[in-house]
């Protein structure tokens, strides 16, 4: 009877050492602190674009573009910016100069805006879409940071990540899908008490999914803005074609953005701020570890569901490039195709 009891003790002992470990170190503690860790390895990946040999612009090349399409991203272009600017001031920083507070949806707009950076990390492996070249851009700044990138790079030829108009269109893409996403389970909640967690996050996956060929396949990609190679969803063989493997991992995407804020607990924290009723609300430390938390969630979504993924299926499963993208230098990126050397997949 005695090792029962001593088995028991021990196990006992155990438990309340984790509970006092969780007690001491909550979620938030760790999430903040990965998100120190992701912070810090992009600043290195500015640094190492900003001074490396790939800050060099990608050019338009020999295709003219349409007279539309250089008015829209003339237009678009500095509006994205200043709508940007707008929002950080009136969602992020009049909130905490004037009245010492901020929210999560206030935290995202500079979340999203470093999150951008990565948005060609898909391309890992192989190069399977681009950006139009005619949006201001110094090529890729995640080629030559990321070890071991396999896509085609040279200076002057690689994705050109639009240095302007992507992080400004980041916060308002995710921001506004997340928000969708959160409203539409909370209707769903509302209209269906009883429906399992499973059915609710299915049916947020096929509204993203929705979501995600209204705003990429029939607006932004309509405009010429970017092009996307592989098995099409809608429009397919167009240069605004829109591939299933980028829509269905979009919608994973919204949909973990939108449970984020969606799902929360009896102090309305979300699952990575779990240990934040600790601190006074708005004090610089609670500010600190939101901030951190949130950014860490989110680059681990769009790494983890987006990047990835898609990295490993254009990895396996190569992407064949559409005529219309790979005859056109201001989308092919002078990757492959149209005035250069190299043959597309």
């Amino acid at each position: 009877m005695s090792q029962y009891v001593q088995q028991a003790s021990i196990a006992t002992g155990t438990s309340d050492r984790r509970i006092a470990a969780r007690a001491k170190y909550p979620t938030v503690y760790w999430a903040a602190a990965l998100g120190v860790i992701l912070l810090a390895f992009e600043i290195y990946v500015l640094i190492n674009w900003v001074t490396g040999p790939n800050f060099v612009r990608v050019p338009v090349g020999p295709s003219e573009l349409p007279g539309w399409m250089k008015l829209t991203i003339d237009v678009f272009q500095p509006l994205w910016v200043l709508n940007a600017v707008y929002w950080t001031w009136r969602a992020l920083l009049r909130p905490l100069l004037t009245e010492g507070r901020v929210s999560n949806w206030g935290l995202m707009w500079p979340v999203m805006m470093l999150t951008s950076v990565y948005d060609a990390s898909s391309c890992y492996f192989h190069d399977w879409f681009g950006y139009n070249s005619y949006f201001l851009n110094y090529g890729n700044p995640v080629v030559g940071a990321l070890p071991g990138w396999h896509g085609f790079a040279q200076p002057g030829a690689m994705n050109a990540w639009p240095v302007l108009f992507i992080p400004s269109v980041y916060p308002v893409l995710f921001m506004a899908t997340a928000w969708l996403c959160m409203k539409f389970m909370a209707a769903l909640r509302g209209r269906f008490p009883q429906i399992p967690v499973v059915a609710l996050i299915g049916l947020c996956l096929i509204f993203a999914l929705t979501l995600d060929i209204l705003f990429e396949g029939l607006l932004m990609m309509r405009l010429g803005w970017y092009a996307e190679n592989g098995a099409a969803v809608v429009n397919s063989g167009l240069s605004f074609q829109l591939p299933w493997r980028n829509a269905i991992s979009a919608a994973f995407v919204f949909t973990a953005m939108g449970s984020v804020f969606y799902f929360r607990d009896d102090h309305g924290h979300n699952f990575v701020e779990r240990g934040l009723e600790r601190f006074a609300r708005n004090s610089p430390k609670e500010i600190a570890l939101r901030f951190f938390a949130l950014l860490a969630v989110m680059q681990c979504i769009m790494i983890g569901l987006y990047h990835v993924p898609v990295a490993v299926l254009e990895d396996h499963f190569p992407a064949h490039w559409a005529e219309s993208i790979a005859s056109t230098s201001y989308l092919n990126d002078h990757i492959c195709g149209f005035g250069t050397p190299r043959t597309c997949p």
